[in-house]
């Protein structure tokens, strides 16, 4: 966290979101947000700046392509979750174990077990999630979503949808997406953005041009 706060410190511009963030802090939001958009679209700040004000326990996990690998995945998740509370899982032996012999089966449940019984809530935001094509991490995490305790929320942030059973949870009304449409800047919200950062203000017809743009998906 102290990384992430520096990190808001360091950003040259920042607005802050306020219809978005409230999304976010709703206590009665789903077990599941998905925030999916292009680069550049703040997903990763939105994230920072919820991750430090909320009061749960935040794992945060920055994947790569080189977490493509199953045991890799799963190994890197618990020291997300490690880092946050420490010792993590009583039995982490067998998890790592099982990892390493393929036994999803066997390791998540642990997995799963120990978040159960953690003394407080805990939300683990999965950055560029798009970076995973493993299929048989998908599956993984199908079961780890479908299995997730009531004291646990997932944030994924990822640049495209990502092949999770996406469906099913929006039927089950367990998943919370904020897109494209939803981080795309507001008039007001650009206002705010060129008072900071520009000497020479643009006109309200400039603002309206932009904002057009914007959501038109042009490149400004």
């Amino acid at each position: 966290m102290l990384l992430l706060n520096r990190w808001l410190k360091q950003a040259p511009y920042y607005v802050q979101r306020i219809r978005l963030m409230s999304k976010l802090m709703d206590e009665n939001r789903a077990k599941v947000t998905l925030i999916a958009a292009s680069a550049g679209f703040g997903k990763t700040t939105l994230a920072a700046e919820w991750a430090r004000t909320h009061s749960d326990e935040v794992a945060w996990f920055s994947l790569e392509l080189a977490d493509n690998h199953l045991v890799r995945f799963w190994l890197n998740l618990h020291a997300a979750i490690e880092r946050i509370f420490r010792p993590f899982l009583n039995r982490l032996d067998l998890f790592i174990q099982s990892v390493r012999d393929g036994s999803v089966e066997t390791a998540i449940p642990l997995l799963l077990n120990d978040l159960h019984s953690l003394p407080g809530s805990i939300t683990l935001i999965m950055d560029d999630y798009h970076a995973i094509t493993n299929q048989s991490i998908h599956e993984s995490m199908g079961f780890f979503i479908g299995h997730l305790p009531a004291n646990v929320k997932l944030v994924i942030l990822s640049i495209t949808l990502p092949p999770l059973a996406l469906s099913r949870l929006r039927a089950q009304q367990e998943l919370l997406e904020l897109s494209y449409d939803d981080l795309r800047f507001t008039f007001d919200e650009i206002d705010e953005l060129q008072s900071q950062s520009l000497s020479e203000q643009l006109s309200q017809d400039e603002l309206f041009l932009l904002g057009k743009k914007q959501k038109d998906g042009q490149r400004v």
